[in-house]
């Protein structure tokens, strides 16, 4: 997901892909996989960054303009919050890293909702092409 016409691996610049008048949402699923860079999420309406945050901080670190365009969304699903944190996390026999997925899972499944995105289970035509 990085523009490899730059010699140093820039990120693209995903704002000059929406003019005045329209948004885009991403999801950069691969970043830097050789850098060991988590998924990352941005969207961007009217040519600037609304939003935009990495999976693994999501709970932590949220930028753009309006850092909490989503924040009500999040909490009811518990994905940030008081509670967001794994309750068996001081645990020796657990493992958090068991529902890591599930957590992505369901952070993707809030934003396709919110954005009214498709998301899985799409219908045969989708997944024909």
């Amino acid at each position: 997901m990085h523009n490899w016409d730059a010699e140093d691996y820039d990120n693209v610049d995903y704002r000059g892909l929406c003019p005045e008048d329209a948004e885009i949402v991403v999801f950069e699923t691969e970043p830097c996989s050789a850098k060991a860079f988590p998924p990352a999420f941005g969207y961007y309406r009217n040519g600037r960054t609304i939003l935009w945050f990495n999976f693994e901080s999501l709970h932590q670190h949220r930028a753009g303009e309006n850092p909490d365009y989503l924040s009500p969304e999040l909490l009811a699903a518990n994905l940030i919050g008081p509670t967001a944190e794994c309750g068996k996390q001081d645990d020796d026999s657990h493992d958090c890293f068991d529902h890591h997925y599930e957590d992505h899972e369901r952070l993707v499944t809030v934003i396709a909702d919110y954005f009214t995105l498709p998301s899985p289970p799409l219908s045969e035509g989708v997944t024909a092409k």
